[in-house]
């Protein structure tokens, strides 16, 4: 689970990275902008079932409320930072500052996957779960 997440960051940060490279034409950008997001819905699900993962029992909810809130917080303040810099210094400075946003998610999903709970194992060949499973009451 974890390396496919560090894949699927991977894919987003490159593929939002690729903008830069498109900000001369707004059919580049359309092209690049919709291959980039399709990888948005697989990396948050991959989120979600980690959070589902690494949650103790009985904490998802909370545990999801917390993402969710940081998710919003993220992407508010992101989308602030980048509209100002798009203004001052073009859209390539701000693409490229969601570039660089992309590979400190991928550095931290690198160094933090070890202390996750239950997850520690993939690196070492075990076998994790990759989808939240029901339990039997």
């Amino acid at each position: 689970m974890v390396r496919g997440l560090i894949l699927l960051l991977g894919a987003l940060a490159i593929g939002h990275g690729a903008l830069i490279l498109a900000t001369h034409s707004m059919v580049a950008i359309g092209v690049v902008i919709t291959l980039a997001g399709a990888t948005i819905a697989p990396t948050v699900s991959s989120i979600y079932a980690m959070v589902d993962s690494a949650a103790p029992a009985g904490t998802q909810t909370e545990a999801f409320s917390w993402l969710l809130a940081a998710s919003l917080i993220g992407a508010s303040l992101g989308s602030a930072a980048a509209g100002a810099l798009a203004q001052t210094d073009g859209p390539a400075v701000a693409f490229a500052v969601v570039a660089a946003a992309g590979a400190v998610a991928v550095l931290v999903a690198v160094l933090g996957s070890g202390s996750l709970p239950g997850m520690a194992r993939e690196h070492r060949g075990g076998r994790v779960k990759t989808c939240a499973q029901p339990t039997a009451s």
